[in-house]
C-alpha cells in the first residue's frame, strides 16, 4: 500500500490495540458465551435468529470477520467511517491467499492472542444479555491468531455450537448466488423478489468446494471441547423443526428449560429448484446428487450420508 496510507493504517491499528489493552478484561463467568462455528451459507443467521428468541439471549455477528467495522465504532466515535477505511487496509495487508474457505493471515491481525481475547471479551460484554453469542468461521481464527482451545481457556463457561448444512450442493449454490447478487441475508417481515439470475458450475469447482467444507467440518468435529461443552446442529433440521432441534441439543447444552423458538429476524433467500438455478445442471447433476454431496455429523466420528 502507498507509504502514507500504510502509516495511517499502522497508527489507527496501534491506537485500537492500546484501547483494547487498557480495557478491563472479563472471563464472563456470570454470563453464558456461545461461539457458533460455521462455514459460509450454512444458515448461521437463521440459527442466531432462533437463539435470540430464547429469553435472555442475544447475539452479534462476525466480530472477527468484521473487525475493522467493530473496532472503528467502538473506539473512533463520529469518525468511525474514516477510521474503518484505514483499519480495513491493515486487515487486508495481513491476508494471504485466496484459499477456498481457509484464507490465512500471516501474521495475524492482532499482535498477540491476549489482545484478541480481550477484544472478544469486550464484544461479548457489549451484548446486553446473559446468553451472548457470536459467530466465527475458519478464517476468523486466523485473523485473531487464536484457537478454539484458547477461547475455552479464556471463557470457561463458553459453549460451542458447530453448525453444518447436510446438502453441500445447496450450500454451494447459495454461496455462488450470494456472489452474484451481493445479498447475504433477508430480514423477516419484508417482501423480497427472488432473483431470476442463474449460475454455471464446473466439476472442478464442485469437487473442491465439497472437499473444503467437509475438511473444515471434520476438523471441528475432532475438537475435544465439544464432548462436554459443545453441540452439533444441522441446518436442515432447524428448518424442518426448529423446536425439536433446539430441544434435542441447544437447551440441554445451555442447561435451561425449553421455550418456544422462532426466527423473527431473517427469512430464506433461495427457494428455486437447483435445476433452474444451475444453467448447466444436466452436465453436473451426477456430482450435485452424489453421496459425497451430503454430510451428517454427530458428536464423535463424522459419517457420510448415503443419499
Amino acid at each position: 500500500m502507498p507509504k502514507i496510507a500504510e502509516l495511517k493504517s499502522r497508527f489507527a491499528w496501534g491506537f485500537v490495540e492500546r484501547r483494547i489493552a487498557a480495557a478491563k478484561v472479563s472471563s464472563l463467568e456470570d454470563r453464558q458465551p456461545v461461539f457458533l462455528l460455521f462455514t459460509p451459507r450454512s444458515g448461521s443467521k437463521h440459527f442466531l435468529g432462533l437463539l435470540e428468541s430464547i429469553p435472555g439471549a442475544a447475539f452479534d455477528f462476525e466480530v472477527l470477520g468484521n473487525v475493522s467495522r467493530h473496532v472503528s465504532k467502538m473506539y473512533f466515535g463520529p469518525f468511525w467511517l474514516v477510521a474503518r477505511k484505514s483499519l480495513g487496509r491493515w486487515v487486508r495487508r495481513h491476508r494471504r491467499g485466496p484459499h477456498l474457505l481457509r484464507t490465512s493471515y500471516d501474521p495475524p491481525v492482532f499482535s498477540s492472542k491476549d489482545l484478541c481475547l480481550s477484544y472478544l471479551s469486550q464484544c461479548l460484554q457489549a451484548i446486553d444479555s446473559r446468553i451472548c453469542a457470536v459467530k466465527l468461521q475458519y478464517e476468523h481464527f486466523e485473523i485473531g491468531g487464536v484457537t478454539v482451545a484458547d477461547l475455552h481457556g479464556a471463557f470457561p463457561t463458553a459453549k460451542f455450537v458447530v453448525l453444518y448444512r447436510r446438502s453441500m450442493s445447496r450450500q454451494l449454490i447459495s454461496h455462488a448466488m450470494c456472489g452474484v447478487t451481493g445479498e447475504t441475508g433477508w430480514s423477516a417481515g419484508r417482501t423480497y423478489v427472488e432473483t431470476d439470475r442463474t449460475i454455471r458450475l464446473s466439476n472442478v469447482k464442485i469437487r473442491s468446494y465439497f472437499a473444503a467444507v467437509r475438511a473444515i467440518n471434520e476438523e471441528w468435529m475432532k475438537l475435544p471441547v465439544l464432548s462436554e461443552h459443545g453441540a452439533v446442529v444441522c441446518y436442515e433440521d432447524i428448518c424442518a423443526d426448529p423446536q425439536a432441534a433446539f430441544e434435542r441439543s441447544i437447551f440441554p447444552l445451555l442447561g435451561i428449560s425449553p421455550t418456544p423458538v422462532i426466527d423473527r429476524r431473517f427469512q430464506k433467500q433461495t427457494n428455486r429448484p437447483i435445476e433452474i438455478i444451475v444453467e448447466n445442471h444436466d452436465e453436473v447433476a451426477d456430482l450435485l446428487n452424489a453421496p459425497d454431496a451430503f454430510q451428517d455429523y454427530e458428536l464423535g466420528l463424522p459419517e457420510r450420508a448415503d443419499t
